[in-house]
């Protein structure tokens, strides 16, 4: 490890409670790694450490760093009489408690599932194997409520109807929203009870003082923008009018203010001649505002008690549904011995907090034992993990910093999982009680050891001036250049190591979301709004930034550009694998990048962003959408320009140029279906339309009586699109995954009469619970395309940030009832009328803050972008604005809150921060420019070099053979070389018992196994005469199985006694009445009543039944019992000896005897005594791999074994192999 640097020293020797503030490349994970070692060597034990990591990679990376550092130590000479002590470190250190948060409470609920009244086998669910619960559950609550007539069900058919347009998904969300953010809580109960008890109050008290809190908030934001406009009369009035407000104003003093502000809007005198446009039209929004809080605050705020009356009932009908949703999801994870994610939170808290909500008993049992707690990224943990953390801690009484045992490690500029509700707010807490010494310190690290001091100067300036607690909730701490032997990285730069390529649009439209004059924001559903003149152009505008991006990492790589190396601290050549491309929203981008990269012969790795978001999927999904219902232009023009139809951009174009909107044609849908009709036969958009049309309107016809993945096989068989995939670059992976989305159509299929829509409401959730994008592959000289998010934690030479003109996606800001942590749920008002919705003073004022935060967050994004680099950081963008896309110089002054909360993409950011910055004689044209900061081009988007090079229709490309340089005699070595190993192929490395016994027979039978069954069953066994159910055998199996596995001994010796049993397991949930009906008592009794079931019940404490177990037995041993598949000829010797297989297993009972072990295997197959011998022959090899596998685990013999065949009633000793 290396020497800590003076900061980091402080943080290695503090003791107490202590936060570290550790700035981005500022070496945190080595400082955690050394203050654990420091305290080895003072003779704390690993034991009594807690470490928190945020993932479990970086789990394994903080437990390897101790190893090794531990290694050395041991294995140095011994000065300190210490080695001892290590080798002991080192032994413990694989039990050692270093993982997630989750890892730890799952530990400690298997620890007390009896407390919790939970399945001692609990497993944890992911969210792939609730969804389907989630879905039937919401489904049965909302069809009790629309069967219902109580008031609570005419309460939440209202909620639909008004808040959810007649449609229950927005509601369904909603309610999953409450329930994951009351999860998150470190008391979901108490915040559940507290908003009912809030919205059931008569009067919206709080709603009178949140209008005056949120007036004096809207007054500081906007005074400084009115400053700066004076000079009109209607300006300068508003500004006196806000001015003479008092600090605690009522309503009547707000309304008066407000309505002297629009009074002087009104008044033409007070706007002179071209101020207007001038002046007014950048304060439209304040004015707008004006008017909305006038009309709440007149008559001493009567209009709040009015919307009051309007939203309270519906939205205690919305949480009474939550608390609903929240009990029956938690009855049926138990039902099912799950528990997910939160749930492993939630029990913890039950087990650590006693009914006072302080440290329970267990709590202090663990105070004892764990000495030091260390926790990393803290700025992202929520409240209920803080309060994990907090019951597990020393010193929570107590006010001093040195009581306590926390080391806290994050950096609020790096807090960028709010979707995942996470809370920064705990992590500034902390660091504002503990920075004056209330109940611990604060210790930051600014010296960074990644980045060039060019690139720390840019980021440094760029954030002290953006960067602010009044947006996002955090001031900014500069970064210093670290030293490592005595020099800083990258020092005396001689140019700029940041660059700035914006493309500038010269149809001026923009490709984002704007703002309607309500301030009301509208997207498409990724985030971008694309108006109709502009949908077309729009579809290029990716694909040139990448191929912008692409040109640039050629030119690096040609010209040989050195980055310094990690391992030797020396310059080298920089290599693809030096390259990373991060994207904010990478899902509907990648692919592009990826596709333009391939084409400049760049080779790339890319986190293309899920199953679902893959080209390939998406292409299905779309068409999908068509037949479901063709007028959606998006899903249109994705499948027109997809292999299924194969047409160009400028085929498309074509066709819009050709139908000009109007009126009554604005969408693409009937502007493609009028070209079809009038446009010029000889043209390829035009054949290739009129083909995709009568193709379509047949299968959209066969969707109305198929299958889904019927509709999806024609469709694909018809267009050779399987065809199409195979003959590109990834056609495995897109075959696999079109093929998984066959999969689950084929599931739905059974459902069919449900629709298409319930189809694809079901993949838009699956969509929107998938993560945004994986992380790329690591290994290959590649360049990394991946997501923000997933740069995370990593570092690359060179960073291109791109897609900075992207429109943040403001989408949820929009929805008809927001979920906030301040205000709590904040609906919109639906007018008496039923024909008009507006914000409530709650919802208004929420979507003030979430936008603050969301733009917070943001920020915090293109941070943690930028510091990910360490040579050369390259940004790219679109520009939208009108004009040549020139900054002018203006003051240094950082930008005013107001101005940087108007921000729709990053560009807007650096727009207002860049003409601080730079200088008239900084631009050598009105197209490039360099400062001591950045060097900067501005391309048009008629350049030639952005635009790919045409390919002739049919036009075949054919690579250059790659291994050219190989003789024929190498290549013929190859291609003629035989494995050494084959034997070692046919035999997996882990297998069931029961899949290996399988494999032999299939082996050496001449027809399969299952063709031989004989399937007549005994009546004692068979469905009863006129049951619905007639269960298969394998059901009739598992029934068995499970009967004998629960069954209690001491009720095994009569029919009745059975027959009783059966009931208990029945109504216990183990068995449902139709495997009860199956179940052949008599034979179950039979073998009770024998000899050895006698005996084995005799010996009940000592009996284990599905006794599971994992052994490994080298292919030698398999083969010596039999079990061994040899692919026509043994394999070698030293094969058999060296190849380990694990095997897998469940004994269906087990005695363990004091001098030995006895095993049983019940047979439900139907036997008769003519191959009664045939049976034991063939699962003789499985007994005797149980036998030998528990002996060896157990370390006693198998001293008896046999099979019983229920419905033969025929105990089968077995001889057991020594």
């Amino acid at each position: 490890m290396t020497t800590p640097t003076l900061s980091q020293q402080k943080a290695i020797e503090a003791r107490g409670n202590v936060l570290v503030v550790a700035g981005a490349g500022t070496g945190k994970t080595s400082t955690l790694a050394q203050r654990c070692l420091a305290l080895l060597e003072q003779g704390c034990s690993i034991e009594n450490i807690l470490m928190v990591t945020f993932t479990e990679a970086a789990a394994a990376e903080m437990r390897a760093r101790i190893r090794d550092a531990l290694l050395k130590r041991a294995n140095a000479p011994d000065s300190s009489g210490q080695h001892t002590r290590f080798r002991e470190q080192l032994a413990l250190l694989e039990t050692a408690r270093i993982s997630t948060l989750h890892s730890f409470c799952l530990q400690l609920v298997r620890e007390h599932f009896y407390e919790l009244g939970l399945d001692p086998d609990l497993f944890v669910l992911d969210e792939q194997q609730t969804r389907p619960l989630v879905r039937r559950l919401l489904d049965r609550l909302f069809e009790q409520h629309y069967a219902g007539t109580s008031d609570r069900d005419r309460a939440v058919q209202q909620l639909v109807r008004l808040h959810g347009n007649n449609s229950d998904e927005p509601i369904r969300n909603l309610v999953l929203r409450l329930h994951r953010y009351s999860q998150s809580l470190a008391d979901p109960e108490a915040w559940l009870h507290e908003q009912i008890e809030y919205f059931s109050q008569p009067e919206p008290a709080r709603w009178i003082e949140w209008l005056t809190e949120g007036f004096n908030e809207w007054r500081a934001l906007w005074l400084p923008a009115l400053d700066s406009c004076t000079g009109t009369w209607a300006v300068n009035l508003a500004r006196a009018a806000l001015l003479n407000v008092p600090a605690h104003p009522s309503c009547d003093q707000i309304h008066a203010a407000l309505a002297a502000i629009r009074t002087a809007d009104e008044d033409k005198n007070n706007w002179p001649r071209g101020s207007k446009k001038a002046v007014r039209d950048p304060l439209k929004s304040f004015f707008d505002e004006t008017r909305f809080l006038e009309s709440l605050a007149k008559t001493n705020g009567a209009p709040l008690a009015e919307d009051w009356g309007r939203v309270r009932h519906h939205m205690l009908a919305l949480l009474e549904l939550t608390r609903e949703f929240t009990r029956a999801f938690a009855q049926a994870k138990r039902e099912l011995g799950g528990v997910d994610f939160a749930d492993l939170e939630q029990c913890a808290l039950r087990v650590l907090r006693n009914p006072q909500g302080g440290p329970s008993a267990v709590a202090r049992y663990w105070q004892r034992q764990i000495e030091y707690i260390f926790v990393d990224e803290y700025q992202d943990i929520n409240a209920a993990q803080d309060k994990i953390i907090e019951l597990l801690s020393r010193g929570m009484d107590s006010k001093s910093a040195a009581a306590g045992n926390r080391f806290l490690v994050g950096d609020v500029k790096q807090s960028i999982y709010r979707f995942r509700l996470a809370d920064p707010s705990i992590f500034r807490r902390y660091e504002r009680q503990w920075d004056q010494g209330q109940g611990g310190r604060r210790l930051p690290l600014t010296d960074n050891f990644r980045s060039r001091v060019g690139i720390l100067s840019f980021v440094n300036r760029l954030f002290g001036s953006l960067m602010r607690e009044s947006v996002g909730g955090v001031a900014y701490e500069p970064l210093q250049p670290g030293t490592k032997n005595g020099s800083a990285p990258g020092s005396g730069d001689p140019a700029p190591c940041v660059e700035l390529h914006l493309i500038r649009r010269d149809d001026a439209q923009n490709n984002g979301s704007t703002d309607d004059e309500n301030g009301q924001e509208n997207s498409n559903g990724n985030g971008s709004d694309l108006s109709e003149t502009a949908e077309l152009a729009d579809l290029l505008v990716t694909e040139r930034e990448a191929r912008l991006v692409g040109l640039r990492l050629l030119e690096l790589k040609a010209s040989g550009f050195e980055v310094r190396d990690r391992a030797t601290n020396q310059l080298r050549p920089v290599q693809w694998r030096d390259m990373a491309v991060l994207l904010r929203s990478p899902a509907p981008r990648i692919e592009a990048f990826a596709k333009e990269f391939s084409a400049l012969g760049i080779p790339v790795e890319a986190g293309r962003g899920g199953f679902f978001h893959s080209i390939e999927v998406s292409d299905l999904v779309c068409l999908l959408h068509l037949l479901d219902n063709p007028m959606q232009d998006i899903p249109l023009l994705a499948v027109l320009r997809s292999p299924l139809v194969g047409m160009s951009p400028a085929e498309l174009a074509e066709v819009r140029a050709a139908v000009k909107p109007d009126g009554t044609n604005r969408s693409f849908w009937l502007a493609a279906r009028q070209y079809v009709v009038l446009g010029p036969r000889e043209h390829s958009a035009w054949r290739k339309l009129s083909e995709f049309f009568t193709r379509l309107d047949r299968w959209r016809a066969l969707a109305r009586h198929s299958p889904v993945s019927h509709c999806l096989q024609t469709a694909m068989a018809e267009t050779h699109y399987e065809i199409q995939l195979r003959a590109g670059d990834r056609g495995e992976q897109q075959l696999a995954n079109v093929r998984r989305l066959l999969d689950l159509a084929r599931e739905y299929d059974p459902f069919q009469r449900q629709g298409l829509f319930r189809f694809l409401r079901f993949i838009k959730a699956q969509q929107d619970s998938e993560p945004e994008s994986e992380p790329a592959a690591v290994g290959s000289d590649a360049v990394r395309i991946t997501s923000i998010h997933a740069s995370k934690g990593l570092e690359f030479p060179i960073v291109v940030l791109a897609g900075m003109g992207w429109r943040f996606n403001t989408r949820d800001l929009s929805d008809a009832i927001l979920l906030d942590e301040q205000y709590g749920i904040c609906p919109k008002v639906t007018a008496a009328d039923g024909d008009l919705r507006y914000p409530s003073l709650p919802h208004w004022l929420a979507r003030q803050r979430q936008r603050c935060e969301l733009l917070g967050e943001e920020l915090r994004l293109m941070y943690v972008a930028m510091t990910r680099a360490r040579d050369r950081l390259i940004l790219t963008g679109t520009l939208t604005r009108k004009g040549d896309g020139r900054w002018q110089c203006a003051s240094p002054a950082p930008p005013a809150d107001r101005a940087m909360l108007s921000a729709r993409c990053y560009l807007d950011w650096l727009n207002l921060w860049l003409p601080g910055v730079t200088r008239e004689e900084d631009w050598k044209n009105d197209t490039e420019g360099e400062s001591d900061l950045l060097r900067w081009n501005i391309y048009s988007q008629t350049d030639d070099r952005l635009i790919a090079p045409k390919r002739e229709e049919g036009e075949i490309t054919t690579p250059e053979f790659a291994g050219a340089e190989e003789t024929f005699t190498e290549v013929r070595r190859r291609i003629q070389w035989t494995y050494p190993s084959v034997a070692a192929t046919t035999q997996r490395a882990k297998v069931s018992v029961t899949e290996l016994r399988r494999s032999i027979e299939e082996e050496s039978e001449p027809a399969p196994f299952i063709l031989r069954q004989s399937f007549a069953l005994p009546r004692s066994i068979a469905a009863e005469p006129g049951r619905t159910a007639i269960l298969t055998a394998a059901e009739i199996g598992v029934a068995h199985h499970r009967f004998l596995q629960r069954l209690a001994l001491s009720k095994a010796g009569t029919i009745a006694d059975l027959q009783t049993e059966a009931e208990r397991l029945q109504k216990e949930g183990w068995l449902d009445p139709d495997a009860v009906a199956t179940l052949d008592l008599e034979a179950v009794r039979t073998f009770w009543t024998s000899d050895v079931g006698r005996r084995i019940a005799s010996n009940e404490g000592a009996v284990r039944r599905e006794l599971q177990f994992t052994a490994g037995l080298s292919m030698a041993q398999l083969a010596e019992l039999g079990l061994l598949r040899t692919a026509g000829e043994p394999p070698p010797a030293r094969l058999l000896d060296e190849e380990i297989v694990v095997i897998q297993g469940v004994v269906d009972l087990a005695v363990m005897l004091p001098d030995g072990i006895c095993l049983v295997d019940f047979k439900t197959d139907a036997v008769t005594q003519k191959d009664l011998d045939t049976k034991i022959r063939m699962y003789a090899p499985q007994l005797q791999l149980y036998a030998f596998a528990l002996s060896q685990i157990y370390r006693k013999p198998v001293t008896e074994c046999g099979l019983y065949f229920l419905s033969a009633r025929r105990w089968a000793p077995l001889e057991v192999r020594r």
